[in-house]
């Protein structure tokens, strides 16, 4: 899922539709991903996708709501799961070049590696 950036997002978003998770127990599968070295926005997708597309809302969905209206939640759902994914993705890169830039032209800045924020990857 990794070397195709974008492709990643669109295959993480289809993954997640059919596994059953929420936000508590997607997080051990997103710091595997992480640690596979996936794309940011792909784990974003898939967290976004997993838990908006459960079977279990969607049942109750369709109990309080007619079936047109949680098609379309279930459409958007999909639509900004990859959305997210995709500008999440450009928006790391785009700071990651901001930071470069800065760093050059104003020394006093520290460089992106030294601003002491976390990782959400475990590798050392």
């Amino acid at each position: 899922m990794g070397h195709n950036q974008i492709l990643s997002v669109f295959a993480s978003t289809a993954a997640g539709i059919p596994l059953y998770s929420c936000g508590g127990t997607v997080i051990p599968v997103m710091k595997e991903l992480a640690d596979m070295g996936v794309n940011k926005g792909a784990i974003l997708a898939f967290l976004i996708s997993g838990p908006a597309t459960k079977i279990s809302t969607l049942v109750l969905l369709t109990t309080m709501f007619k079936k047109g209206i949680v098609a379309v939640y279930f459409a958007l759902s999909i639509v900004g799961a990859i959305v997210f994914g995709i500008a999440y993705h450009f928006f790391r890169e785009l700071t990651s070049i901001f930071f470069y830039c800065s760093y050059n032209f104003i020394p006093s800045l520290k460089p992106p590696d030294k601003l002491g924020l976390p990782e959400f990857s475990s590798k050392s």
